[in-house]
């Protein structure tokens, strides 16, 4: 009989559990859960890709969230994401762009013309943006920590502008309390950045889905489009979309 999404989810958690408690090989795994050692190895496949674990020669392993392993699964994810937030762009339209370091990855993927993208994140100097596009950096206090800035200023280059779109990420998301971000400098912003775009597209990793952050950005009623992956809770995920939100899940 084929297995529930609740018991493979449950199973999946087994699993990180016994392999934090300390490294094991997958056949000792297979033993103790009393599952097939082909489901114990498909099971740490998708933990491996969630940067949760790591596998080598047979041993598993919990992965710190540090990691140089761990951010690199992380980074796979989010540059999937962010091709697909790029489709929604058109051309000749403002979009503006949060300090998040998924958001902000969109640029590289843009095929729409003469778009301008207005922005307090600085990492937007490390990527690729098309030729056609114009960069428009807010003024604000820099963080180097984040490689954002903000401030009066900041908030003044956002509030003197309308945009077609906005591209959002955020520390976490739930049907209740909506989007929020444990960055006290960067909450104003982001809020004055959802009201004044006419389409709210929110990109964020499973990680963030189900997590409440001390400072609320917006509402879930404000956010027209969430583009996660399939390993987003699906119990969140379903709520999320009864709230009126588009959610798109991209398999990764």
């Amino acid at each position: 009989m084929k297995s529930s999404t609740q018991e493979i989810r449950a199973r999946r958690q087994q699993i990180e559990q016994l392999v934090a408690a300390h490294s094991i090989s997958l056949t000792e795994l297979s033993k103790q859960l009393n599952i097939s050692e082909m489901t114990a190895r498909r099971d740490c496949a998708v933990l491996e890709k969630m940067g949760i674990i790591s596998r080598h020669k047979g041993v598993l392993s919990i992965l710190n969230p540090t990691s140089n392993e761990h951010n690199s699964s992380i980074n796979s994810i989010e540059n999937v994401l962010a091709a697909k937030v790029a489709q929604y762009i058109k051309d000749n339209t403002v979009l503006f762009i949060n300090s998040s370091k998924t958001a902000i990855k969109t640029v590289n993927y843009l095929t729409a013309q003469n778009v301008t993208v207005v922005t307090n994140n600085l990492n937007v100097l490390h990527e690729k943006l098309p030729t056609s596009t114009n960069l428009i950096l807010s003024g604000g206090r820099y963080y180097p920590s984040t490689e954002m800035v903000a401030g009066d200023l900041a908030f003044n280059s956002f509030a003197g502008f309308h945009a077609d779109y906005a591209i959002i990420g955020c520390d976490g998301i739930t049907p209740n309390e909506g989007v929020t971000t444990s960055k006290i400098e960067g909450a104003r912003i982001n809020r004055v950045i959802v009201s004044h775009s006419k389409k709210v597209i929110l990109v964020t990793s499973y990680a963030k889905i189900g997590n409440v952050s001390n400072l609320k950005i917006a509402d879930p009623a404000n956010i027209d489009v969430l583009i996660t992956d399939t390993f987003a809770d699906k119990q969140q995920v379903t709520q999320l979309r009864k709230k009126g939100i588009q959610v798109i899940q991209l398999s990764v």
